[in-house]
C-alpha cells in the first residue's frame, strides 16, 4: 500500500538497540519515554514503536497522535494502517481509565500517548496496569527548547 520513501535507519537502529538493551537491563519494564524533536523526529518514533510492537492480530494504539507526524508516517514509512488503532479524546480523566483497561486486557502490543495527558501518579496506575496486561505504554514527550 504505501512504499518506502523515506526512512532514517541510522536513527531506527539506534533506538531499536536502546530499546533492546534496556529490556535486556530492566525485564519488568513496562512504561517507556521517548523524546521528540519535529514532524519528521516523531514519525521516525511512531515508526520505531510500530515495527518493535508488529504482533499479528494485536494494534499499536495511538491516543491523541499528532497529525501531521501520523500523516507523515503513513505517507514515508513501511507501517500497515490497518495495524493502527486512533484514538482521540478530550476528557483527560476517562481517557486514562480507557487506557488502563486496555492495557490490562492486553488486546495492544503497544500504546503510544502524549505526556500532557498524564500526570504521576496516573503514571504509576498505567505502569501497573501495563505489567498486568503485558502490554507496553509509551510516553512521547516533546523536547524542551533552551
Amino acid at each position: 500500500m504505501y512504499g518506502i520513501k523515506h526512512l532514517n535507519i541510522s536513527s531506527l537502529i539506534n533506538e531499536t538497540s536502546h530499546y533492546v538493551n534496556k529490556m535486556l537491563s530492566v525485564e519488568e519494564e513496562w512504561v517507556d519515554e521517548f523524546t521528540f524533536n519535529g514532524t519528521g523526529d516523531l514519525a521516525n518514533k511512531y515508526a520505531n514503536i510500530c515495527y518493535r510492537h508488529n504482533v499479528e492480530n494485536k494494534w499499536v494504539m495511538m491516543v491523541n497522535p499528532e497529525e501531521e507526524s501520523l500523516e507523515y508516517l503513513m505517507e514515508n514509512q513501511n507501517i500497515d494502517p490497518s495495524k493502527i488503532l486512533k484514538v482521540n479524546s478530550k476528557n483527560k480523566n476517562s481517557t486514562v481509565m480507557s487506557i488502563e483497561n486496555a492495557l490490562r486486557k492486553g488486546n495492544c502490543s503497544a500504546i503510544i500517548l502524549p505526556e500532557n495527558l498524564v500526570n504521576e501518579e496516573q503514571l504509576e496506575r498505567l505502569t501497573k496496569s501495563a505489567q498486568r496486561g503485558r502490554t507496553q505504554c509509551v510516553v512521547i514527550k516533546k523536547s524542551k527548547l533552551h
